[in-house]
Parts: C-alpha cells; structure tokens; sequence
C-alpha cells in the first residue's frame, strides 16, 4: 500500500505548483529542472500581483468610478492571499509536514488492525471529497471569471472600450491594452491557471493537515478503548503498549502545536481577508448592472464562503477528537489494571482536558463559531464602506 494516501491530491498541486517539498524524481536533471520551475511560478505569480496592485494604486490616485476600485480589490484579495499563503508555506515548510502523515500511513497498515485501517480509510475518503470539492468551487469561480470576459471581448465591436474599461485580473501593462489584447488575454489566462492550481494547492494542504490531525486523534482514540485487546494480540505488556499509547498522544500533541504555530498567521490572514473581500464582493452586486459580471462575483463569494467554513469546520473538528481522548480512557478498562497504569492514564486524561486546536495569529481559537464571526465581520465591514460609498 502507497503512503500517500491521505495527502494524494494536495501532492498533485503542490507537485503542479513547484511546491512539493520532497523529490519528484530520481533523474538529477529533471529533479534541477522542477527546480527551476518552481522559481518561475512563484516570480512569475508575484510579478503579475505586483502589476494587479500598480493598477489599483493608478485607480485611486485618479479617482476612479468606486465600481472599478471595488472590483479589483476584490480580485486583489483573493490573489494576494494566495500569493502571501504561498510564502508563508515555503518559509515555514508547511508541506513538510507531509512527512509525518507518510510515515504513520505505513504504520497503520503494518498493524494489521481492521477496525484501524478501516477508519483511516474512511478519514481519506473524507480529505479527498473535501479537497475535489475545493477544487471544484475554486475551478467554478476561475472559468467563470474568465469565460464572462472573453465572451465580452467576442462581442465587443471594437477593442476601443479596455482603453479604461478592465479585462479579467485589470493588471497594469506597460503598453496600451486595446492594441495588443492578445498579449493581455495571455497573460491572464496563465494567471487564472496559476491561481487555480496555487489556490487549490495551498487551501488543500491546510485542509489535510488539519484533518490528518483530527484523524490520528480519533484513531488514538479507538486504540485506547481496547489498549488491552491491543496488547494480547501483538503479545506485549499491558504496561508497555500503555506506554506507547500516551508516546503517540504526546507525539500527537507536538504536531498539532507544531502545525499551529506554522499555520496561524494563514489563518489570521483567512479570516481578515475573506471577510473584506466578502463586503467588497457583496458591494458589487449591489452596484453592478452587468448580468455577466454578477454571476462571476457570485461564484467568487461562494468560493470565500466554502473556504472559511471548510477551514472553521475541520479546525474545530481537531478541538473535539482532542477532547474525546479522556472519553475513550474512561470507555476502557483502565479501572481493572493495577495502581501504576491507572496512574499513567489519569495523567493522559489530565492532558487531554487542556484545549486543544488551532489559533488565528494570537487572538482567538479557530473553531465552528469562527465561520460566523467572519461574515458577521463582513457585514460591519461592509456597513462602513456602504456609508462612505453613499
């Protein structure tokens, strides 16, 4: 069985994106070659933000229609936060953690234990149903952002009108737009293909790592309730096998920690972000007349609502199995073993009662209530700018 189950399809982008951590290859040219596109498509991707921000500074430096500005900073949101998540995950080697999913998906089907493997199976059905979801709403707001401006550049009578009006990404050209539309299509489809493929890679790794964590608690936690089944089958002490049961929670606690202090400040970004580019996306179907354009802001806010409630849901899911380890001690029978194991799972059970989860930066715990914060968030945020819009 292969050991990477669990994290196949976050692999895949991260491999498509240039950020796949660990060796694609065994051929030395081709593993130089991967690696020189994986500069490409960071700088490139980091250019084309920079000439999306010229734009929007060239816009409100003239005082553009509020529309224009409104729109490309919705655009600009989703852009830049995949651009700074994508950072982040290659200065705190974020897909490293990888490993650490690879090597317990070996252990787990070594153990021969069925009701083990199938659970962890059943958890790797879950990541990917979420993960082909993410791509899938992702994939929904890209086309559509594209489709609806290459049907208005079929039915324009001349090329006259993206002189000011924007096309797609409205990124900064050192050349006039209107004579040399190809180059401006070109450039924008290569940034829709690298946003979905970036945006997917690095929402589906966060995705994974919070549910490979979730989902080592809960195995955690079917070992526990049969510690001594556990033990009479692999022929062992009771005491031994306890003791690599509180190593596993403890190892478990590490990465969880580990995993936050990575991931935090993404996560600080998500809810800030997500709930200004809500408001701003919000604000354009009110003022937008444009039946063509409004469905693409739609499929764009079901996009940031899909992700922060994905993200809130599976982060809270790691505070729950977290808590339920002290459940499944006292489903065992931990009471019948002698005064030293008793002593040992009192201790876990201790443990287990101190919270457990993931943190936006250093402020709040990310959970099911974050989700709704957010777009309670968004609404104030989009109060004030309707107030100073009017």
């Amino acid at each position: 069985m292969a050991s990477d189950e669990f994290i196949k399809i976050p692999k895949i982008f991260l491999i498509l994106g240039g950020f796949w951590p660990f060796s694609v290859t065994k051929d030395p040219l081709k593993g130089k070659l991967y690696k020189v596109y994986s500069k490409f498509q960071t700088y490139s991707y980091v250019t084309l933000i920079a000439s999306l921000v010229l734009k929007l500074v060239i816009l409100i430096v003239r005082k553009e229609d509020e529309t224009l500005i409104f729109r490309d900073l919705n655009v600009l949101v989703l852009v830049f936060e995949t651009c700074v998540k994508i950072l982040i995950f290659q200065r705190m080697k974020i897909p490293h953690m990888f490993e650490h999913a690879m090597k317990h998906e070996r252990n787990i089907f070594k153990s021969r234990d069925l009701e083990l493997i199938i659970c962890y199976q059943e958890q790797v059905k879950y990541g990917r149903r979420v993960n082909l979801s993410q791509f899938l709403v992702t994939t929904l707001s890209t086309s559509t952002f594209a489709v609806t401006a290459l049907l208005d550049v079929y039915w324009a009578a001349d090329m006259s009108k993206y002189e000011k009006e924007p096309f797609m990404h409205d990124l900064w050209f050192p050349f006039r737009r209107e004579t040399h539309m190809n180059w401006v299509i070109f450039f924008n489809l290569f940034m829709i293909v690298q946003g979905t493929c970036f945006n997917t890679a690095t929402q589906a790794t966060l995705i994974n790592l919070m549910i490979y964590s979730s989902s080592r608690l809960k195995l955690l936690g079917l070992k526990l309730r049969k510690f001594d089944a556990i033990a009479s089958q692999n022929g062992r002490e009771i005491l031994e096998t306890v003791h690599d049961l509180i190593f596993e929670h403890q190892d478990l606690l590490s990465f969880v920690e580990s995993l936050n202090v990575r991931i935090k400040y993404v996560l600080l970004m998500e809810f800030i972000l997500n709930e200004l580019g809500l408001a701003s996306g919000i604000i354009q179907l009110i003022v937008i007349d444009t039946t063509s354009y409004m469905v693409s802001v739609v499929t764009i806010i079901i996009l940031q609502l899909f992700q922060i409630f994905v993200i809130a849901w599976t982060a809270n899911e790691i505070t729950i199995q977290g808590a339920k380890i002290a459940d499944s001690v006292m489903a065992s029978n931990w009471v019948e073993q002698p005064t030293n194991i008793k002593k040992l799972f009192l201790i876990m059970v201790m443990r287990a009662q101190r919270p457990l989860g993931l943190t936006a930066g250093p402020f709040f715990n990310m959970n099911a209530n974050t989700a709704v914060s957010t777009v309670k968030a968004a609404y104030t945020y989009l109060t004030f700018m309707m107030n100073n819009y009017n």
